[in-house]
């Protein structure tokens, strides 16, 4: 309980920040076919969003936490840019193969070629 009591302080009310980050989900959708790389990151933003309406705005994990999921998509699009193939990511033909840049479907630390 204490930790659901401390949770409350920074990301707000659970059932006013589900809403909020349920209509933002819904208001930020632009396409039937987006990858789920994009889909997933950008649902996140939301929920990250809706802790900072509903919680403590000033909670800077909130902030490096949009920033992250942001800069986890731009590396997709630029991977996709070079390699146009759509795979798993929806971003990368051959990321086993891929030199390029980070591959999502990669593990850390894993050998790149």
């Amino acid at each position: 309980m204490e930790l659901i009591e401390q949770r409350a302080k920074t990301h707000g009310d659970f059932a006013l920040t589900a809403e909020r980050a349920a209509r933002l989900q819904d208001a930020t959708r632009v396409r039937i076919d987006e990858p789920p790389v994009m889909r997933h990151a950008r649902e996140m933003i939301c929920v990250k969003l809706a802790r900072i309406a509903s919680g403590d705005p000033m909670h800077a994990d909130h902030w490096r936490d949009i920033a992250g999921y942001a800069t986890l998509v731009a590396a997709a699009l630029a991977l996709g840019e070079k390699n146009p193939e759509p795979c798993v990511t929806g971003f990368c033909a051959d990321p086993l193969a891929c030199k390029d840049g980070p591959c999502l479907r990669r593990s850390k630390g894993a050998d790149r070629g």
